[in-house]
């Protein structure tokens, strides 16, 4: 053997060709992991035997491919990459049974010839196929790597073009908001299911395009069809007519991706900003959340204050959760803004309130009120979300609300007694309540209208930037950096939190000295009590007014040199 050859060189040649495929015949058999082998009983010369080897390695690479093709997988991508590996495979299997017939007479050197031209496009798939193990984009991004669009190869291309397009069909199956219809496989359902909890765009596409297809798919769910059908039929029109496979996998021909997502995002996410903004009035229970939830109107908040004060007697009795939220309904009924909004206002009180505590802090009469605006949907969802940054910012500005009306009314109060009985109850110590009521009411009505203008140039903004918005994220991210800057204007963040320490030291003195006038008052009325009587009280209430508001000055001028804020300069009059 491999010194004279007993086979005719036609028949070595025909059985080889099968061989290629599989085949077995009496040169050849499959060993045990499947692999074409010559036989003994084959006698060759060592040239024929050299390039026979040669040969069977091309049908080793088919052997292998052929097995990993017959492993089954739910993955679209993975099943698109079998699915054209097998093309490949049935085109190879052809081009060699058509070799008895294309190249005649039939010899061993013309077959080594032909094979040869298959040799490098198997070696690629058989390589190609150590990625398999991989699911989804991850696959897509692996078979990239090796893709070029200048230097041309068969089977990756072909695998390129099969696998996107899988994605062109799901991302224009997402920004069409088509659900899958009854033609679709289970396989290709699931993979929707469980694609949504992955990213569905690869990471070699901008991550803007990415962001763009998860805005346009959650706009189509929240759509009303009926009343933004012309709209949504141009973005359908313009997938189904301008998006272009290559334009998923060739770099040159991406314009025309990016083209696409974005006439189709302006299109699709921009009938959902219309629709919140027209058909939903979302600027306008931004604004009703803007009167209610931060105090921003007077009639509110004083019909408020008065039901707060009848609901405790006075203030002299816990606040229940129910007295709480039917003083909230009743304000805003009575309120005048109500009426201006397209929309009737509701409002009540968060699940997590509870009574007021049996404290004489000034919370006392602060934490029952946890108002939260309660719309339709789809807004309501708006409020569910931010409900916890209104509540905190709602107890800042009821805690500065309602002591300065406290404050207001001791102060009107101590000037009735003191016009009639001043003289009586000493005029040294008329004087210094008055001063003190003064001053603790003028520096609570400049934080008070530092909030007011802080609210009118926070919701300008939220305004404009809802203008601005191409979708239903960009709302509520509006909304959030609305109230987030909101609450670093009225010191609620951490870097703030000692100016909001000295706003609430002010605070609690004010309620404090409201409390005492309000107790020598009721003393005086029932003739218990026609002095004062230790002034100490005052004295100790103005050195700790002393104390503060000139540190207080000295932080919001601080604050002044970086933010310089026109609001600031009430403040820092406020002190002054």
């Amino acid at each position: 053997m491999g010194i004279a050859a007993t086979v005719p060189e036609r028949v070595l040649c025909m059985e080889l060709c099968g061989a290629l495929v599989g085949l077995e015949g009496s040169y050849f058999r499959s060993d045990a992991h499947g692999y074409m082998r010559v036989l003994d009983s084959c006698s060759l010369l060592q040239s024929q035997r050299a390039s026979v080897e040669s040969v069977l390695s091309v049908a080793h690479l088919f052997t292998d491919i052929v097995r990993f093709n017959s492993q089954c997988c739910d993955d679209p991508f993975v099943q698109a990459f079998s699915s054209s590996s097998q093309d490949v495979i049935e085109e190879y299997i052809h081009a060699i049974g058509e070799i008895p017939d294309n190249h005649r007479p039939l010899c061993l050197i013309r077959v080594v010839s032909a094979v040869e031209v298959w040799r490098d496009r198997l070696t690629d798939l058989h390589r190609l196929h150590n990625i398999r193990c991989e699911s989804g984009t991850s696959l897509l991004e692996l078979l990239h790597n090796v893709y070029s669009s200048v230097w041309k190869n068969t089977v990756v291309d072909r695998l390129m073009e099969d696998c996107s397009a899988v994605l062109c069909r799901s991302v224009s199956r997402l920004m069409s908001g088509f659900e899958l219809g009854n033609g679709d496989s289970e396989v290709d359902v699931r993979y929707r299911h469980e694609n949504s909890r992955h990213a569905r765009v690869p990471s070699y596409f901008p991550s803007w395009i990415a962001d763009y297809i998860m805005k346009i798919e959650k706009s189509w769910k929240s759509m009303d069809f009926e009343k933004n059908m012309e709209n949504l039929e141009k973005a359908r029109n313009v997938i189904a007519t301008q998006l272009d496979l290559k334009s998923f996998y060739i770099l040159c021909e991406r314009y025309r991706l990016e083209r696409v997502i974005s006439e189709v995002c302006k299109l699709v996410c921009g009938s959902v900003v219309r629709c919140f903004v027209v058909e939903h009035h979302i600027i306008d229970h931004f604004d009703a959340a803007r009167y209610f939830l931060l105090l921003h109107d007077p009639n509110f908040s004083l019909v408020l204050y008065r039901r707060f004060c009848e609901c405790t007697h006075g203030l002299r009795s816990k606040l229940s959760q129910r007295d709480a939220s039917n003083a909230l309904i009743t304000a805003a009924a009575m309120s005048p803004i109500a009426r201006r909004f397209p929309f009737r206002v509701k409002l009540d009180t968060l699940s997590s309130a509870n009574d007021s505590p049996n404290t004489s802090s000034r919370l006392q009469f602060v934490q029952p009120l946890q108002p939260f605006y309660h719309p339709d949907e789809p807004l309501l969802q708006f409020f569910k979300e931010t409900d916890k940054k209104y509540d905190c910012l709602f107890q800042f500005v009821w805690s500065v609300e309602m002591c300065l009306m406290m404050v207001s009314e001791s102060a009107t109060s101590i000037g009735q007694v003191a016009a009639r009985k001043g003289k009586v109850l000493g005029l040294s110590a008329m004087r210094l309540i008055s001063n003190l009521l003064a001053c603790s009411e003028r520096t609570l009505l400049r934080i008070r209208i530092y909030i007011v203008e802080m609210v009118n140039q926070w919701f300008r903004r939220l305004r404009y930037w809802i203008d601005k918005a191409i979708d239903y994220d960009a709302i509520v991210d509006a909304h959030c950096k609305y109230l987030d800057g909101l609450s670093a204007s009225l010191f609620l963040t951490s870097d703030t939190e000692e100016i909001y320490g000295l706003v609430l030291s002010i605070l609690q003195i004010s309620h404090d000295l409201s409390v005492k006038c309000n107790e020598f008052l009721a003393n005086l009325e029932s003739n218990e009590e026609t002095t004062w009587g230790d002034l100490t009280v005052l004295v100790v209430i103005r050195a700790k007014l002393q104390k503060l508001l000139p540190v207080l000055m000295e932080r919001i001028k601080d604050l002044n040199k970086h933010h310089n804020n026109s609001a600031f300069a009430v403040l820092l009059g406020t002190i002054d």
